[in-house]
């Protein structure tokens, strides 16, 4: 991924577009950590770069064709396995039958439901000032890639990108009447470091434990960069591992836990009452000048 990004140090360019058919809107976003043939891909890789507080709108591709429903981010991004299946060409290779893999979630606040949809309809009939947004974009950053929402041609109508997320511009948002509404209102309700997101606010310990996948396996990859077989059988060791842990701890009378949104990234964690016991990666708290939020970094 470039290190440049048009929206860097613009604070109201908080706002996301998530392209899916999943059933469990608003629940997070995740992607695989690379794609088909072992690349990162920048439209998985801006799962990460979702802050805390930031906006998420969710285009429903099928069978809707429409922006329907809004998250906010909460907590901080963090590694898990996801179970994926690329529809197109767009990740390397498609389309996929769903399979676990590495890769990285980014915990979510909602959904919230849109007082009325944006329909492809509409964003069809609003081409001409969505291009006007793309084309003044372009010429303000001419070598930065702007990760737009939409696809724009001269031979198709208009339609979401065909990714998973994509920035989407805040000028956009002040233009679309069904957002300007809930941009006011994100806005107002915005987190600060004095009073962050629910879930990174939360005391408790952990959610339901997500049980580890022994058979996972590492997308392809580019030949000779690593030996497969040494990583899968590498994550398979680890799984086993923490698989076998957790039904010690649960046969003696612990609760297996997992990560909550908002928490430093562990595997495995339980509580007795007096005492917290966790498998848990060396972590350490970082905070950023520009951005005072909680920060973990592994």
């Amino acid at each position: 991924m470039p290190d440049e990004r048009w929206w860097a140090d613009q604070p109201a360019e908080a706002f996301w577009l998530e392209i899916t058919d999943r059933a469990d809107l608003g629940l997070d976003l995740h992607a695989p950590a690379a794609d088909e043939e072992g690349y990162e891909y920048w439209s998985y890789a801006l799962v990460r770069e979702v802050r805390e507080g930031d906006i998420v709108l969710h285009y429903r591709a099928r069978p809707h064709g429409a922006i329907t429903h809004w998250s906010r981010a909460v907590g901080e991004p963090y590694r898990d396995e996801v179970v994926w299946g690329a529809h197109g060409q767009a990740s390397g290779r498609g389309p996929v039958a769903p399979y676990p893999r590495p890769g990285w979630r980014r915990p979510l606040d909602g959904p919230y439901e849109l007082p009325e949809p944006v329909t492809k309809e509409q964003l069809r009939d609003w081409e001409p000032a969505i291009r006007d947004t793309f084309d003044r974009l372009r010429a303000e950053y001419p070598r930065t890639p702007l990760y737009f929402p939409f696809q724009l041609s001269d031979s198709r109508p208009l339609r979401a990108f065909q990714g998973y997320v994509a920035k989407f511009p805040r000028v956009l948002v002040d233009e679309i009447p069904q957002l300007a509404g809930v941009a006011e209102y994100a806005i107002a309700t915005a987190p600060t470091p004095m009073d962050p997101s629910p879930a990174a606010a939360d005391p408790g310990l952990g959610t339901s434990y997500r049980s580890a996948n022994p058979d996972v396996r590492t997308a392809k990859r580019q030949p000779f960069a690593v030996d497969p077989d040494l990583v899968d059988r590498a994550l398979r060791a680890h799984a086993a591992t923490q698989e076998a842990v957790a039904a010690a701890a649960a046969a003696v009378g612990f609760d297996p836990r997992s990560a909550a949104p908002g928490e430093p990234e562990f595997d495995l964690a339980w509580e007795d009452g007096r005492s917290l016991s966790s498998r848990m990666r060396r972590c350490r708290r970082e905070t950023s000048e520009q951005r005072p939020v909680r920060r973990w970094a592994c």
